[in-house]
């Protein structure tokens, strides 16, 4: 139409046709062949002056193949367009630069697909793959998009596209008939998609398919025996239309006057001669008299006319560059017909078009940004024909589905979910999958009312909710009243204790000439007032929560026990000042939807530390009255605090878990603490006054000690403690790319040998027969990674990885080997490969978002070092500390660790190549010039930035004494030698030599002449590769059945030291005795414990045993040593993990030394120097004065 209609004036558009039959190889070699000039494909430095005989291809149908002949057109900057091709990796122009497609990039169609997938909430599905670039790329893509839409598999099968097939897709067939998912969705080809349908239908399988734009329109599979029996097909297709005229042409096909067209001529052969019998053949054929002239309208039904949609606007884009290239009007075009092609891409990416009352541009990336046709298989016949029941245009980013024209074979949308919808009043509780849950009852406090909520919403301030409820309720306030008998027991109890104090207060002041009372009169009254304030206290405490709120008023409590409570008083002005008791609202655990009103405690610390200092108090009185030997004077105060302790002991356990009766409790507590002071100091004196049988005691001038007076003693303890900051070692890295991208190598069987490229894929001898490497495959880094973290008890990691060959493969195999050491992924994050995109940084941005989330201490990255340096950007602007595993892409690049702050990322492990050094490296590196007559650009730049000290040519990389150097290429130093890791020549002289002793073998090499033409095959030489077996500094090196060395790595880690080199020093262990169980532990120490306050309580009880030789006193003090020191040892030992041994020796020591030095230098020190007290008559003597004593009168 275009030649017809003079769109091109004088110009007359022609083509090459070439079926490449789906194989990647075959299709570059219909690429050689139409560029070919005479015979031979040119090989140019620069193709901007090339003008090939062909000016642009369409094509190839499949991306498998689309993909390397990308790559060669590309290189002779000729466009190329498609209209089928579809894998998200053409759309990277960096590869692939004169790529263009008249569609949408397969990352649209994966988000069509699972927009798809959640209009009809089929969150449970199945998929089935091919293993080549469309089936993996578009895979990565709806997993991405699947997951964003909370879409999950049941399964995930990868079907071959070449070896055993058959036998896969029996398996494949297997597994779908035995999953729970009735939803599948197929990235396959035609031919995969029949032999799968075949094994369904043998089986009468029904589910509902979900097709790509791969096989969407095929008409052979419409047309399959026992199609209806699959079930319902649903899916997605370019946009497409009809072409005008089309159809009649079709009806009327014929060539042009003077034209030969062997096509048409081969198709009425088929369809009309008679003599030739086929499927296809017309049933009119024998009643035609010249088959060229018949026409019928067999292609209409028999082919999607529709699918030439796609090429015509592919020609017509083609069309109208050209037309600005050539500069066109109406009557003729002024440029020259013999174009340079990249001039043709350049206006190709600019062209704007209109066709068909449509506007068609390509974007960025090269691609068509229209949308899809959503269509589905109805039933006609024993056949399926196709119609479009929605659409998804890219623009809006959703799909548009027209229920009208759905008819789903069972009248209702197909169920597709692993889990049932959760009813209102449960949300779901999710397993390890996330659309795979429980539905389980909302919590006390929340509520759901509506179906299939992801969690209970929190119900309003001011309202509550029962386990499992639909809605909220109001709650109800419980306190206690004053008509609570609890409250009326509390007033009885502090009247009359009021009434007891005011009693004493009066008896103590008419008795106060009494010798009992006269001595302690005025301490008595302070006690007295004290506790009258506290019955004071407990009647507002007991009170509505509404007068306890007035307490806040006061900053400071009432003064209890005069100066000897300062220290007291202070720690409540503290307490109250800073955070104050207060009224706390908390929901009642015996009442349903009932707050309780509580008074609270405010701060802990307050609270405590006033609990800790009474009970010292308390300590220390009961602690003084062991002191003394007077038994009419200790014994109240013995009683008294025993009461006040006990009671205080009982009080603490129960307040930590009795939260609602803490009022209660502490109300208790601090009445039976008061009473017992009451009955054991005051009632004592009334009794003896009253009955006039009171002795009054005579003190001795001398005595040691008096009770009148109280006895305090601090002890202030510090802990110190030391931090060691971990150094975060610096090294080196390297870089590493590995792509297949070897297509031109193996088309020409020219042997390639890679030191850094270390991808999986390139040891597949049947697509990349001509690669070796000269390192091993990443199959055997991933196993040492494993290994790594299983050495290091490492089982929960997180994996960062690129989205290109190297890091898909890599990410897999370490997955597998991960699994066998046990070693789990917290998260596995994608980044892109490419950097000319703002999706990166942003992308960068989540992946460390995550890694801060994670409870996950390890990650591992498997990217470049540009994706590493711009990842630990992002951790060093938030401090984020972690520990970091390296790939060999880059666990030695310098540039990354000259980083700023780069040691606040952490400590860095990782492995790299084993390799060595090369002798006489260094000194070539100091003293660099090109050889005798020789010529350098290499050299001679590098020598220019290093020492010219021209101004403007000056940089960071200038030497010092620049500008004292007479001649620049003259000039050396050590720079090379810090600024380059002279290791990593070590893998590319050790490819080097592996070619040479090939070479050697090859031209049958002596020590003085090859016999051999040096015009050698290169084939030969791959075969030699394969068999090589040679040493170099004393090593062997072979290549292995697929062309890898296996050698090994060696395993590094950054030093902060220096910028040197990573070395494989080893890592240093703590060997320390662990406690077994902890439980046995625990019990072992428990019950020295207890041993050790029998032994305190019973020296107390043994203080009247007379002239005891002080044991009690003995035992008291190494008691106290002994509980002490394992009081200090107990938390030590908890937060010191790897000083536990030498804290618990110094322990077990220093309690051991206290004993022997209290029981045992006491009784040595009596035995050597004080024998005459020590005798049997002396000893005679002091009991029988002792028992004299005793007896009355």
């Amino acid at each position: 139409m275009i030649n017809d209609s003079g769109f091109l004036p004088g110009i007359q558009l022609g083509y090459l046709m070439c079926d490449p039959c789906a194989y990647a190889t075959k299709a570059l070699q219909c690429v050689a062949d139409m560029l070919a000039v005479n015979g031979s494909l040119r090989v140019l430095s620069d193709f901007s002056k090339f003008s090939p005989p062909v000016k642009a291809f369409l094509g190839e149908r499949y991306s498998e193949s689309s993909i390397p002949a990308a790559k060669l057109i590309s290189l002779y900057k000729i466009p190329q367009i498609s209209c089928t091709s579809s894998a998200a990796a053409l759309s990277d122009k960096l590869r692939y630069t004169s790529f263009f497609r008249v569609i949408p990039s397969n990352i649209y169609q994966a988000k069509a697909l699972a927009k798809l997938m959640r209009h009809f909430n089929w969150d449970w599905i199945g998929v089935v793959s091919l293993d080549d670039d469309y089936g993996k790329g578009i895979y990565e893509n709806f997993v991405r998009h699947a997951e964003k839409e909370r879409i999950c598999f049941a399964f995930d099968e990868v079907v071959s596209n070449y070896n055993n097939v058959k036998q896969r897709i029996k398996e494949v067939a297997d597994i779908i008939q035995n999953a729970t998912a009735t939803v599948v969705v197929l990235f396959l080809r035609i031919q995969q998609v029949e032999m799968l349908f075949e094994e369904m239908i043998k089986t009468n399988t029904s589910r509902i398919w979900i097709s790509s734009n791969a096989w969407t329109m095929s008409r052979l599979l419409m047309k399959m025996k026992g199609i209806n029996k699959l079930g319902d097909i649903i899916g997605t297709t370019f946009i497409t239309g009809k072409i005008p005229g089309f159809e009649d042409y079709l009806q009327n096909l014929r060539p042009g006057p003077g034209v030969r067209n062997d096509f048409i001529r081969e198709y009425k052969q088929m369809r009309f001669n008679c003599s030739q019998q086929s499927q296809h053949m017309s049933p009119l054929a024998c009643n035609v008299t010249d088959p060229q002239e018949a026409n019928d309208d067999y292609l209409l039904h028999a082919v999607d006319v529709t699918e030439a949609y796609s090429q015509r606007i592919a020609v017509y884009a083609v069309a109208h560059a050209m037309k600005k290239l050539l500069q066109c009007n109406d009557t003729a075009c002024s440029g020259d017909t013999n174009l340079l092609t990249y001039k043709l891409v350049d206006i190709l990416r600019k062209v704007n078009f209109t066709l068909d009352n449509q506007t068609y541009s390509f974007n960025e990336n090269g691609d068509f940004e229209n949308g899809y046709d959503v269509m589905m298989w109805k039933q006609k016949g024993d056949e399926k024909v196709c119609e479009v029941v929605g659409k998804f245009l890219i623009k809006n980013g959703d799909i548009e589905i027209f229920k009208h024209k759905i008819h789903w074979t069972n009248t209702t949308v197909p169920w597709s979910r692993c889990s049932k919808p959760c009813p209102p009043g449960t949300e779901k509780n999710i397993s390890s999958i996330s659309c795979c849950y429980n539905c389980i009852n909302c919590a006390e406090g929340l509520y759901s009312n509506e179906t299939d909520q992801d969690n209970c919403e929190q119900c309003p301030e001011g309202s509550w909710s029962l386990p499992g409820s639909k809605e909220c309720q109001k709650w109800k306030v419980w306190f206690l009243e004053w008509s609570a008998a609890y409250s009326i027991v509390v007033m009885i109890g502090t009247v009359i204790g009021a009434l007891l104090l005011v009693f004493s207060f009066i008896f103590y002041i008419l008795h106060r000439e009494k010798p009992i009372i006269k001595d302690i009169l005025v301490i008595s009254c302070l006690m007295k007032f004290g506790l009258m304030a506290v019955h004071i206290f407990l009647e507002l405490m007991s009170s509505n929560p509404t007068k306890q709120r007035q307490l806040r008023k006061f900053d400071k409590p009432y003064v209890i026990i005069g100066i000897l409570t300062v220290i007291q008083a202070l720690i409540c002005i503290f307490w109250m000042i800073f955070d104050p008791v207060n009224v706390e609202e908390k929901q009642s655990k015996t009442q349903l939807l009932t707050l309780n009103c509580l008074c609270t405690q405010g701060s802990m610390y307050g609270f405590g530390a006033m609990h800790v200092y009474i009970g010292l108090l308390g300590a220390l009185s009961f602690g003084l009255a062991f002191k003394g030997r007077d038994n009419d004077k200790t014994d109240p105060i013995v009683f008294s605090m025993l009461i006040h302790l006990f009671a205080w002991l009982c009080f603490i356990p129960v307040f930590i878990t009795q939260y609602e009766s803490r009022p209660i409790v502490q109300i208790s507590g601090i009445m039976v603490s008061n009473y017992g002071v009451v009955f054991c100091h005051f009632a004592p004196k009334w009794f003896k006054i009253i009955s006039e049988k009171t002795l009054e005691t005579v003190k001795t001038p001398n005595a040691p000690l008096t009770i009148d007076s109280d006895s305090g003693v601090i002890f202030n303890f510090s802990f110190g403690s030391r931090e060691s900051i971990p150094s975060i070692p610096h090294s080196r890295f390297s870089t590493a790319e590995s792509e297949p991208s070897n297509w031109d190598i193996n088309s020409l069987h020219l042997s390639e040998i890679s030191c850094t490229s270390s991808a999986p894929a390139l040891s597949d001898k049947l697509r990349c027969p001509s690669f070796f490497r000269v390192i091993p495959s990443d199959v055997y880094q991933t196993k040492a990674l494993a290994k790594l973290m299983a050495h290091f008890s490492w089982d929960w990691v997180g994996v960062v990885s690129l989205d290109d060959d190297y890091g898909k493969a890599a990410v897999e195999n370490f997955l597998l080997d991960a699994e066998k050491e046990h070693v789990c992924a917290a998260f596995q994050e994608v980044v892109p490969h490419y950097l000319d995109n703002k999706y990166t940084e942003q992308r960068i941005k989540e992946v460390a978002d995550r890694i801060r989330t994670s409870t996950a201490k390890v990650v591992l990255l498997i990217l470049r070092p540009e994706q590493v340096e711009m990842l630990f950007e992002e951790m060093i602007k938030t401090n984020t500390t972690l520990t970091w595993i390296a790939s060999d892409s880059w666990s030695t690049t310098r540039s990354l660790m000259k980083i700023k702050n780069i040691n606040k990322v952490g400590e860095i492990f990782g492995f790299t190549f084993v390799t060595g050094k090369i002798p006489g490296f260094g000194d070539y590196l100091q003293n660099l010039r090109p050889g005798p007559g020789a010529r350098n650009d290499f050299i001679e730049e590098y020598k220019q930035m290093r020492f010219n000290c021209s101004p403007g040519q000056q940089s960071e990389h200038t030497s010092p004494v620049a500008c004292s150097v007479t001649d620049p290429q003259e000039a050396n130093d050590d720079y090379l030698l810090h600024a380059v890791d002279m290791t990593e020549a070590y893998s590319q002289r050790v490819a080097v030599y592996a070619v040479a002793h090939a070479i050697k073998k090859l031209l049958q090499c002596n020590d003085t002449a090859c016999s051999e033409d040096t015009n050698l095959l290169p084939w030969k030489l791959v075969e030699i590769l394969h068999e090589l077996n040679f040493t170099l500094d004393s090593q062997t090196f072979y290549f292995n059945q697929f062309g890898d060395f296996e050698n090994g790595y060696d395993f590094i880690m950054w030093k902060k030291e220096d910028i040197d080199p990573p070395s494989t020093q080893s890592m240093f262990i703590n060997l320390m005795c662990t406690e077994g169980s902890i439980i046995g532990f625990a019990v072992m120490h428990a019950y020295i414990a207890v041993l050790a306050f029998i032994c305190f309580l019973l020296a107390f009880k043994s203080r009247k045993v007379p002239h005891d030789f002080n044991e009690t006193g003995i035992i008291v003090f190494s008691m106290l040593i002994h509980l002490f020191v394992w009081l200090c040892f107990i938390p030590i030992y908890i937060t010191k993990n790897e000083q536990r041994p030498i804290v618990q020796a110094s322990a077990i020591l220093v309690s051991n030394y206290g004993i022997i030095f209290c029981h045992f230098i006491p009784k040595c020190y009596q035995v050597l120097w004080e024998k005459t007290e020590n005798s049997l008559s002396a000893i005679r003597q002091r009991l029988f004065a002792a028992v004299k004593a005793s007896v009355p009168g």
